[in-house]
């Protein structure tokens, strides 16, 4: 079984992503938990709250309700525009092997072992790499190979996670090589 498609980033696909991917987090769901508390605030102490409360209690109720989904726009939008990866489409093979992802001159291969964990979501599909890089698909550009793509990532959800097996397709396999810098991350 075998996906071949092409993906070009949106600003909107990139909004849904940053989006979910802020607030589906304990610190998100935390942040909105406040933001609706302070609005509860608002509207039961209205009466007895000076000037200043009020628009203190109106701010934090709008940060993570208003603002920082207008401020997560701004950076989709900026994202999109200034990456230079995505300004080209990215060409995706997805098959047994992993995730071959094509663009001008670079290829490169993710096994299934190299892939940290997945969401699929209404709109999209995210294999993550690590916990903070991520294979955004829109399921509105992969049409009919959504479905091939999720019965893929199905059969391999079982492969057991290695952060080490990223494997460049334009380097002979046996040149493989991890490298960790001072801080411990991968290069």
């Amino acid at each position: 079984m075998e996906a071949k498609f092409s993906v070009t980033m949106t600003v909107g696909d990139m909004y849904r992503f940053l989006l979910r991917h802020a607030y589906i987090s304990k610190s998100g769901v935390f942040s909105l938990l406040i933001s609706l508390g302070a609005l509860v605030l608002f509207i039961v102490q209205y009466d007895t709250l000076d000037p200043f409360k009020r628009m203190c209690l109106l701010l934090v109720a709008a940060l993570f309700t208003i603002i920082f989904p207008i401020q997560m726009s701004l950076q989709a939008a900026k994202a999109v525009k200034l990456n230079p990866v995505f300004q080209k489409p990215l060409e995706y093979v997805i098959n047994d092997d992993g995730i071959s992802v094509c663009q001008g001159d670079e290829n490169v291969l993710l096994p299934w072992s190299g892939v940290f964990r997945t969401v699929e979501t209404k709109t999209q599909i995210v294999i993550y790499s690590s916990a903070r890089n991520a294979f955004i698909l829109p399921k509105n550009q992969l049409k009919e190979q959504a479905e091939i793509v999720s019965k893929l990532i199905e059969s391999k959800k079982d492969v057991k996670y290695d952060p080490f097996t990223i494997v460049d397709q334009g380097a002979d396999e046996s040149d493989e090589e991890t490298v960790e810098n001072d801080n411990g991350n991968i290069q």
